[in-house]
């Protein structure tokens, strides 16, 4: 598939898992064979409907020029209105690069802080096509991050990749989590620990003009007490 027709997928992304049946299409496209027998079985035993369109929709990127064309044609009468936000022009950033640039260190320490509450509780699968859509992740980054292992591991492979995605990775990130994940944005939105906003600062402590003491010896301080010091110059 051509980076244009990638793209309309990526950018709509959500709105297709959320709006479209996958049975309401398969039939077509096995008939113009995009999709084979193993691949609809594939689909179809990967979950609940919308675990099925994003299945669908992570495979027809890799079946062939025509898998686009064919797909809006299968949207047909049922889903004329997919067709007219398809058609839209795609996002300006449709040739954007995936940025590997990092994140500000504050955002980072926001992740770092919270990060045994995020990868025990959120699940990676919730807020991937989100992030597609935005374009912090690629397809390739969530391949790669959904054959790391289970839950816990593919949200720690998330978090591992996420402060390379640049400045706006974070913002993102934490609009993704929405309504379902809400009490996460509340952690999250806390103040970073204080070690997060430590900067080297150059203090320099101002003391009356005295008398100075040069020496060792006894000093007669505060209160008349009397300190043994050693001072040296």
């Amino acid at each position: 598939m051509n980076d244009v027709d990638k793209q309309r997928l990526t950018d709509n992304r959500v709105k297709l898992v959320g709006d479209i049946c996958f049975c309401d299409i398969k039939y077509f496209l096995q008939q113009e064979k995009i999709l084979s027998i193993e691949d609809v079985e594939e689909i179809e035993t990967s979950g609940v409907l919308k675990e099925q369109m994003r299945k669908f929709l992570d495979l027809l990127v890799f079946r062939g020029p025509e898998a686009y064309s064919k797909f809006y044609q299968s949207l047909g009468e049922n889903y004329e209105w997919v067709q007219e936000y398809l058609d839209e022009e795609t996002s300006t950033e449709a040739a954007r690069v995936y940025t590997h640039s990092r994140m500000n260190d504050v955002d980072k320490q926001r992740l770092t802080d919270n990060r045994v509450k995020l990868v025990g509780n959120i699940r990676f699968c919730d807020i991937k096509d989100f992030l597609q859509q935005e374009k912090i992740l690629s397809i390739e980054d969530v391949e790669e991050i959904e054959t790391s292992g289970v839950l816990k591991e593919q949200m720690r492979k998330f978090l591992d990749l996420l402060v390379f995605r640049g400045p706006d990775a974070y913002s993102k990130f934490y609009q993704s989590l929405g309504e379902k994940y809400n009490w996460i944005q509340e952690c999250l939105g806390k103040e970073t620990s204080t070690e997060a906003a430590t900067a080297d600062i150059d203090v320099t402590v101002q003391t009356p003009d005295r008398p100075r003491v040069i020496g060792t010896g006894n000093f007669v301080g505060g209160n008349n007490c009397v300190q043994d010091v050693k001072m040296t110059f």
